[in-house]
């Protein structure tokens, strides 16, 4: 019968989408925990506690991204502290990608948070 098979075929197409959800969901909670785990084994941490001085140690920038971080926070007028939290945003992103070095694109991600964060 073609309207059972129709509504069997659009209820396989939801199940679909939500085993999808699912599997990105999984994927990402394996990601966080990975992320954390790299941090502690780093730093002994996780990066939203680092101090200013850990953050020199652990969130070490390339010339690039220190003069996207120094345009973005003259641009912002942001504090000492802002720019540590943009730059502690920046390393778990980094960290989410499994990323030894913090680049652009995780300073650029960590940007387009900055009205909730700064």
């Amino acid at each position: 019968d073609e309207p059972t098979r129709q509504a069997n075929d659009k209820n396989d197409g939801l199940n679909q989408t939500d085993l999808h959800k699912e599997d990105l969901s999984i994927s990402f909670k394996q990601q966080s925990i990975d992320a954390r785990h790299a941090q502690n084994k780093r730093q002994k941490n996780i990066n939203s506690r680092l101090s200013p001085h850990q953050i020199s140690m652990y969130c070490r920038l390339s010339q690039p991204c220190q003069t996207l971080v120094q345009k973005y926070a003259k641009q912002k007028k942001l504090t000492s502290r802002g720019i540590h939290k943009l730059l502690k945003i920046s390393r778990t992103i980094a960290d989410l990608e499994n990323c030894i070095d913090i680049d652009e694109t995780h300073i650029l991600e960590a940007v387009s948070f900055k009205q909730s964060v700064f």
